[in-house]
């Protein structure tokens, strides 16, 4: 029981951590329109 809490908690973790960093990658792309700032900040 405690292994299936530890899988549910983990994956709950990731999937906001990846829906938080998808949503700033939204952000800073759509902050910068223009090609060079956008060539600048690429990682």
């Amino acid at each position: 029981m405690t292994g299936a809490v530890t899988v549910a908690a983990v994956a709950g973790l990731l999937s906001l951590l990846s829906g938080v960093w998808l949503g700033w990658r939204l952000r800073q792309t759509n902050h910068h329109h223009c090609p060079a700032c956008g060539s600048s900040h690429a990682a």
